[in-house]
């Protein structure tokens, strides 16, 4: 019943927009010492939902009578926008009897390298043990899903958001909302490169793209004077992300 009540309060908030709240209280519940394996799958999707929601995707199946054979068509579609929407609702279904036709779609060279890390979240959730070649990062990859540090992944992204909140100095709603959103697409981008850099480094990075895409100049001195980072990691950082925005939709 405590489990049952701690789902509905989640989805509750979720629903009412609280995402802050909501990644608050998963992120507490995922740290305590024991939880049910039924309820630890619980907070898994509602925090990769959440993740996926401020992607800016929508994780709804729009046709619940689509079988898993229809989203795997859907992968080899021209359109970005039916992969997309075929990767986030394949973690509706097993997908273990399909990893050749998965892992074929993970080895091709013009898939965006950030839905790859979205459906290695899935294979992830579904705790798939098998290992797995993907083109990532200009290079092939061999991975094992279940193995992968999605929730690190997750939790430093939420820091990273964090961040970039308590320190919009320009009080700029528009500029704040897309510094994360480069922070989301640099980190499903990167990933499942080690993270050699820390939070405040790639908050400093987006914030000064982000001042850009808009229109101003980053100023490296300003960030200074609003959180300590590493100003060489940060400028990497920055040389990553132009070559991932060359798939986004924010430069197009």
């Amino acid at each position: 019943m405590f489990y049952k009540d701690l789902e509905k309060k989640i989805l509750a908030l979720i629903a009412n927009n609280e995402i802050e709240e909501a990644s608050k209280l998963i992120e507490e519940e995922l740290k305590m010492p024991y939880i049910p394996q039924e309820f630890e799958t619980f907070l898994l999707k509602m925090q990769k939902d959440i993740f996926f929601k401020t992607r800016g995707e929508n994780t709804s199946l729009e046709e619940t009578s689509l079988t898993i054979e229809a989203l795997l068509n859907k992968l080899e579609s021209a359109k970005l926008t039916d992969q997309t929407w075929a990767v986030i609702n394949l973690e509706n279904y097993n997908l273990r009897p399909h990893l050749k036709e998965l892992e074929t779609f993970l080895l091709r060279k013009n898939i965006p390298d950030d839905l790859k890390t979205m459906l290695l979240m899935t294979l992830h959730q579904q705790q798939i043990p098998n290992l797995l070649q993907l083109w990532k990062n200009n290079q092939v990859l061999k991975v094992v899903p279940s193995e992968l540090k999605v929730t690190e992944l997750m939790d430093f992204f939420h820091e990273t958001k964090l961040t970039i909140m308590n320190h919009n100095w320009l009080k700029n709603t528009t500029w704040e909302a897309l510094s994360i959103k480069l922070a989301l697409i640099f980190l499903l981008n990167y990933f499942p490169k080690t993270l050699d850099f820390s939070v405040t480094d790639l908050a400093a990075a987006t914030d000064y793209k982000a001042l850009n895409l808009l229109g101003e100049s980053g100023n490296w001195e300003i960030l200074h004077s609003q959180f300590q980072f590493n100003e060489s990691k940060a400028k990497k950082i920055l040389i990553e992300l132009d070559k991932f925005l060359v798939h986004s939709e924010i430069t197009e």
